[in-house]
């Protein structure tokens, strides 16, 4: 499938308000979801996990560049192709850091870890 169907950074900051598209796609299920949020535009990529649609959020631009966003949607599509989803690989990822500030935070609030 087609890849970086998008030329350059420029090719974005050119897209003003009142543009008609609702998306530029970079192809091979990487696209720039047009104003969302107040105007800005967010990444998203869309992938096939066990014959399942799926869409990661990748960030909303310029904070996530182009070039970043490509970087993360080729680590998406090395999961996918490990069999990993990366949906459920970020939440578990996302958890463990949670947990991990919780157990961090309660010697400074003089609690034992078996208290809840």
């Amino acid at each position: 499938m087609a890849r970086n169907l998008i030329p350059s950074d420029a090719t974005i900051k050119a897209v003003r308000a009142g543009d008609s598209r609702k998306r530029l796609t970079d192809g091979d299920g990487l696209y720039l979801l047009m104003f969302v949020k107040g105007g800005a535009h967010g990444w998203r990529f869309d992938y096939s996990f066990h014959g399942r649609r799926k869409t990661l959020s990748f960030g909303i631009y310029p904070d996530t560049s182009l070039a970043l966003a490509r970087r993360k949607a080729d680590a998406a599509r090395q999961l996918v192709a490990e069999d990993i989803d990366p949906s459920q690989k970020r939440k578990a990822e996302k958890e463990s850091f949670v947990q991990a500030r919780v157990a961090d935070e309660r010697p400074a609030r003089s609690l034992s870890p078996t208290s809840s």
